[in-house]
C-alpha cells in the first residue's frame, strides 16, 4: 500500500468528530496517489470560502492524470477504513484551469465489492483562499470522520513543488482496521454519556422540562371539570350523660355533583391548557437543540 502524505513532527492543531457523507463512481489498477478538487461545507458556520485540493490514496490506479498539490495549510480526513467510489468531472462554473470536482462515497464494512472499487487510506486537502465550495450529500446517511487541521513547518522551494510526492519525506499513514472499530464505538458512547450528563446539569433546560410537566398537570386538572365529583363525609359524635352513660354515634354522608353546563368555560380552559403545554414543549425542544 502506498504511503499517505503526513509530514513528520506535525500534529493536528484542531481536531473534532463530525459526520460527513460524500458521493461518486472510477476505474482503478495499482497503488497510486491522485489529486483533485473536493467540495466541502462547514456544518456549523455554513459555507467555507476556501478552495480545497484533495489527495486520494487508492490501492489501484485511477485512469486519469493527477494534479500535484502545492504546500499550504492541510486538512487531513481519515475515513477509518472502507471502500470508496470516485468520479472525476469538470467543475462548472468555476472557470479555473486544472480544477475539477471529486465526490467521494464512503462504504462501511470490509466485505469485498464488485465493480470499480478501491480501498482508501485517507484524504488530504490543501486549502487555498478565493473560492467557495460545499459538500453535496446524496442521501441522509452520515459517517463519522476524524478531522484535524495542520500547517507545514516551512514552505518548500519552487523547484521542489514540481517533484513527485514520493520524493518528499513522509511517514506512513495509520490505517484503521476492524480491530479499531470497537475503540471508536466506545469513544462515541462516551461522548453520548457526557452529553446526557451535560443535559442533566444544564439548569435552563431542567427548568423548561419542569414547566412542561407542570403544563401537563394543568391540562389534566382542566379536564377534571368534565367528570362528576363525589364528596364523602364521616361525622363522629360522642359524649356522656349526667347519669354517667356514654353516648357515641357515627354518620356517613355521600354527595355526588355533576355540572350540566358552564357556558363553554371548561372547554376553553382545556383548550388554553393544551396551548400552554405545547408552548412549554417547544421551549424545551428549543433549549435542547441550542444546548
Amino acid at each position: 500500500m502506498q504511503k499517505s502524505i503526513i509530514k513528520r513532527g506535525i500534529k493536528p492543531t484542531v481536531s473534532l468528530l463530525i459526520q460527513l457523507f460524500f458521493c461518486i463512481p472510477v476505474v482503478f489498477s495499482q497503488p497510486y496517489h491522485s489529486y483533485d478538487t473536493v467540495i466541502l461545507k462547514d456544518l456549523t458556520s455554513g459555507f467555507i470560502k476556501e478552495k480545497f485540493t484533495v489527495k486520494l490514496t487508492f490501492d489501484k490506479l485511477p485512469l486519469f492524470h493527477p494534479y500535484w498539490i502545492k504546500p499550504g495549510e492541510e486538512l487531513f480526513i481519515d475515513l477509518i477504513g472502507g471502500d470508496i467510489r470516485s468520479l472525476i468531472k469538470e467543475k462548472y462554473p468555476l472557470n479555473v484551469p486544472g480544477l475539477k470536482e471529486v465526490k467521494v462515497k464512503y462504504y462501511p464494512g470490509y466485505e469485498p465489492r464488485e465493480g470499480k472499487v478501491g480501498k482508501v487510506d485517507g484524504i488530504i486537502l490543501t486549502m487555498w483562499k478565493g473560492q467557495r465550495y460545499q459538500i453535496v450529500p446524496e442521501d441522509n446517511s452520515l459517517k463519522i470522520i476524524f478531522i484535524g487541521i495542520r500547517r507545514p513547518s516551512q514552505e518548500p522551494k519552487r523547484k521542489e513543488e514540481a517533484k513527485l510526492p514520493q520524493e518528499f519525506s513522509f511517514t506512513p499513514a495509520h490505517k484503521i482496521g476492524p480491530e479499531d472499530k470497537e475503540k471508536w464505538q466506545e469513544a462515541i458512547m462516551g461522548w453520548k454519556k457526557l452529553l446526557e450528563i451535560g443535559v442533566e446539569n444544564y439548569r435552563p433546560l431542567q427548568v423548561a422540562k419542569e414547566q412542561y410537566e407542570l403544563a401537563q398537570l394543568k391540562l389534566r386538572e382542566a379536564r377534571r371539570g368534565f367528570f362528576p365529583t363525589a364528596v364523602v363525609r364521616v361525622i363522629n359524635t360522642d359524649g356522656k350523660t349526667v347519669e354517667g352513660v356514654d353516648i357515641f354515634s357515627k354518620t356517613y354522608e355521600l354527595e355526588f355533583e355533576q355540572p350540566i353546563t358552564y357556558g363553554g368555560e371548561l372547554r376553553y380552559k382545556v383548550k388554553q391548557a393544551k396551548v400552554n403545554m405545547e408552548l412549554a414543549r417547544l421551549e424545551y425542544r428549543r433549549l435542547y437543540q441550542d444546548f
